[in-house]
């Protein structure tokens, strides 16, 4: 089968994996997040979390895999955590900075070259699987949606995270925080460019036509990502700040995630789908 994912973005991507200093930072902390990404990853972690319940309790060593893995952030806060990971990723060049990270940090982990079509694993194997950016470089996730549901196990959860290209959201509030920062930064001769990748504008009615809803018995979709990325890039806002900055962004960032807490008495990371900067479709499979 002819893949759907747009080759334009594999290349951006393996450019962005060989030269890029930030692809070989890796958005974990074992302790508390020291900016804004590792919290924004360690949130993916907590919401996830509570998505699929403590399966982690009930198995002596759970099953997580993530596809289109990156360098493996995901992946290594379910590692820390005791679960048995592997990760998946069309670029052989991710993959090696995953397995130098992980290794530089004592992490457990497997690995593979593969393509999310045709994942290279057994039926019925894993108790969560996830991804963090991947459908949305899908005109047609079909198989992506298929695969992930043959691979998971009775009873387990397949999560997506999806970035799709909005024009809108909480963002737009910040803008000018961004600009200010952009100019602040240039003066001093940094320049943040990114090779662009392609992304659809697809939004949650738009996956369930994806979805085999006859294979799964739970469906769970909402906006996520409720705080805006305050950063000197408007293209990359996963750009970081001076450290000092960053230090204030997660003070004020998680508080204002506790506050939600309390307000919406649900998890702050989940919000609705015009706030958020991504998406999350979730099923549980029969």
């Amino acid at each position: 089968m002819k893949s759907n994912f747009k080759k334009g973005s594999q290349k951006s991507f393996d450019t962005s994996w060989k030269t890029r200093k930030e692809a070989h930072y890796i958005h974990w902390s074992k302790y508390e997040s020291k900016n804004q990404v590792q919290l924004a990853f360690k949130s993916h972690f907590n919401y996830f979390s509570e998505i699929h319940g403590s399966i982690d309790k009930f198995l002596i060593k759970p099953k997580f895999l993530e596809v289109g893995c990156g360098r493996g952030s995901l992946s290594a806060y379910y590692s820390q955590y005791g679960w048995e990971c592997d990760l998946v990723d069309t670029s052989e060049k991710a993959i090696n900075v995953a397995k130098e990270i992980f290794t530089k940090n004592k992490l457990d982990a497997e690995f593979k070259v593969g393509d999310a079509e045709n994942l290279p694993y057994k039926d019925n194997s894993y108790d969560v699987v996830a991804s963090i950016g991947l459908l949305e470089h899908f005109d047609n996730p079909t198989k992506v949606m298929e695969e992930k549901i043959r691979v998971t196990k009775r009873g387990g959860w397949v999560i997506n995270y999806i970035v799709p290209k909005k024009n809108a959201n909480i963002q737009n509030y910040f803008r000018v925080i961004n600009k200010l920062l952009t100019l602040f930064l240039i003066k001093k001769g940094k320049t943040f460019l990114k090779d662009p990748v392609y992304r659809t504008k697809y939004k949650i009615e738009d996956y369930k036509k994806y979805i085999p809803f006859e294979k799964i018995d739970r469906f769970i979709a909402n906006g996520a990502y409720s705080i805006p990325m305050i950063s000197p890039s408007l293209d990359f806002p996963f750009t970081l700040c001076p450290s000092y900055i960053e230090k204030i962004n997660v003070i004020l960032m998680q508080t204002y995630l506790n506050i939600r807490r309390v307000l919406y008495k649900k998890n702050p990371w989940s919000c609705d789908e015009e706030t958020g900067h991504a998406i999350v479709i979730a099923f549980r499979k029969k």
